[in-house]
C-alpha cells in the first residue's frame, strides 16, 4: 500500500492507493506512463474531495493548491 501526502499539509489525511502496485521493471514505457497517469488522476480526485483546498490545473501538469487559512500557494509535481 502506497501513501501519498504533502509535507506542509498536516491537516489532510494521507491518500491511500489500495490494491495498486508499481509495474515490473521489464514493462514498456507506455504501461509505466499509464500507471503514473492512474495515480495522478486518483490523487487529483482525492484533493478535489477535500473542501480545504482549491485546485487549479495548469498546462505544466502541476497541482496548485491554496489553504484558506494560510493563503499561500504551493505545487505538487508528478
Amino acid at each position: 500500500m502506497n501513501t501519498y501526502f504533502h509535507k506542509s499539509s498536516q491537516n489532510i489525511s494521507p491518500f491511500y492507493l489500495k490494491n495498486e502496485s508499481k509495474p515490473k521493471t521489464k514493462t514498456n514505457y507506455k504501461n509505466l506512463k499509464n500507471f503514473n497517469k492512474n495515480i495522478r488522476n486518483k490523487f487529483y480526485q482525492y484533493l478535489i474531495k477535500t473542501s480545504d483546498i482549491q485546485i487549479y490545473c495548469g498546462i505544466d501538469k502541476r497541482i496548485l493548491y491554496c489553504h484558506k487559512s494560510i493563503l499561500t500557494a504551493r505545487s505538487l509535481t508528478f
